[in-house]
């Protein structure tokens, strides 16, 4: 009995499952693609963490930078020997203190407290041989400008006035009181009893033989037949007091002699 072959069967069926393989068209293999969509929002806020990344990234490159610098200056200090400066002497502060002291004058002679009243002093004769110191303490009763005034009338001769003064603690209060320079400025002489005759008000050196209480000048006033006026004015504070003083000396004695002294 024959025995079939094998082998070309074989064959054709292995051919057949190869053809049958070959022959089934391939099905394309579909990829998924993920399509991004940034919005703007995002995209900012992307970019700013990227920024803020950036600037912290340039902070530490910089402090890195920093401390390198200092290591390498502290090593070229420890490196370099040091040099002390020559130590310079302490300067000596000395304070000095300033005090200042207000001296009220001491009036020439004791001063006659009349308190308020407008007129100081009155006489109808006085000393011819030297002269005489007068002093008062008056109390203003008023604030504003007072006038001080001299009423003289000297029938026979002549008065001599000198140094005349009204201090307000330390202040002096008149101008030119002992006449040195030379003239009647800022004193003024008027007429209030009409006019007078005899010897004419004059600021002089000497007269009769009698010089200046002190100075080289003085006031001599010889009105005759009624009394005239000399005056000046300042400012005064109620309530205050005021210490006026004067040297007054008669050229002779005798009738018609008065003088009357007046703060008002």
């Amino acid at each position: 009995m024959r025995q079939k072959p094998t082998t070309a069967k074989a064959t054709v069926k292995s051919v057949k499952r190869a053809g049958h393989h070959s022959c089934q068209p391939r099905q394309n293999s579909e990829r998924k693609v993920t399509h991004v969509t940034h919005y703007p929002s995002q995209l900012g806020h992307s970019m700013s963490q990227m920024s803020r990344h950036h600037t912290d990234l340039k902070k530490v490159q910089r402090r890195q930078l920093q401390l390198q610098q200092q290591q390498r200056r502290q090593q070229q200090q420890r490196q370099q020997p040091l040099h002390r400066q020559p130590l310079r002497p302490r300067r000596q502060v000395t304070t000095t203190a300033t005090t200042t002291t207000v001296t009220t004058p001491v009036p020439p002679c004791t001063p006659t407290s009349v308190g308020t009243a407008s007129t100081l002093f009155s006489a109808t004769s006085a000393s011819s041989s030297s002269y005489q110191c007068e002093a008062f303490a008056w109390t203003s009763p008023t604030t504003g400008t007072v006038t001080l005034s001299f009423f003289l009338r000297h029938d026979p001769t002549t008065w001599f006035l000198d140094d005349v003064s009204v201090y307000y603690g330390a202040v002096q209060m008149l101008s030119n009181g002992g006449f040195e320079s030379g003239s009647m400025a800022p004193w003024v002489r008027s007429l209030p009893n009409g006019p007078c005759t005899g010897w004419s008000s004059a600021v002089s050196t000497t007269v009769y033989g009698v010089l200046p209480h002190s100075g080289n000048y003085y006031y001599i006033d010889g009105s005759y037949g009624c009394a005239d006026e000399i005056s000046q004015s300042f400012g005064a504070i109620a309530g205050e007091e005021y210490i006026v003083s004067f040297w007054i000396q008669s050229g002779s004695s005798g009738s018609g002699v008065s003088v009357t002294i007046t703060l008002s």
